[in-house]
């Protein structure tokens, strides 16, 4: 092979190159772009999955409160004295059943911070220990005639479940402000 054959050859093979070389420069770069993409747009779905379950959990709360607030009043009548003891827990709030009402499905709850279910769980286990409280304080404040014996106990108990709920709301808050971030 002569050397004017060779040059012809590599002056037409570098063009060939070149746009070989651009092609897969190209085919990588818009490989890496879609896969950006992709990973973005799944980012993006669990971060709504997320902000919605974590509203729904929100919605946990004024049942909560209303549970709270509800218990609140009859125990404190009950250890008063002011108690039927049928009437008591005919009235008294059966907080899982309104929550469960408001309960997630299982794509949201596998998103959720690992507490939150445990936390209302607790918070649902203290308002039945103050049930029993009323029915225990109450009927010593009607059979035995002493009012207000366990009101301390009890305003305890109903304060450790306010701050159950407060914190439980506030944590849960923050998460969902940051899928917005």
């Amino acid at each position: 092979m002569s050397e004017e054959m060779v040059s012809k050859l590599l002056s037409m093979a570098w063009p060939l190159l070149c746009v070989i070389v651009g092609a897969l420069i190209s085919y990588l770069t818009a490989r890496g772009i879609e896969h950006q993409r992709w990973r973005r747009e799944r980012q993006e779905k669990l971060t709504g999955l997320r902000r919605d379950a974590l509203a729904a959990v929100l919605e946990w709360i004024e049942p909560m409160r209303n549970a709270q607030n509800r218990a609140s009043m009859l125990v404190m009548a009950a250890i008063r004295g002011e108690f039927d003891h049928d009437k008591f827990l005919q009235e008294f709030p059966y907080l899982l059943r309104e929550l469960v009402k408001k309960d997630l499905p299982a794509n949201q709850r596998a998103v959720l911070p690992d507490d939150v279910y445990a936390r209302g769980h607790r918070i649902v286990r203290e308002l039945d220990d103050l049930r029993w409280l009323g029915v225990k304080h109450g009927s010593e404040a009607l059979v035995m005639g002493k009012p207000m014996v366990g009101f301390q106990e009890c305003n305890d108990k109903l304060n450790a479940i306010d701050k159950q709920i407060s914190e439980l709301e506030t944590d849960v808050r923050k998460e969902f402000r940051k899928t917005f971030e």
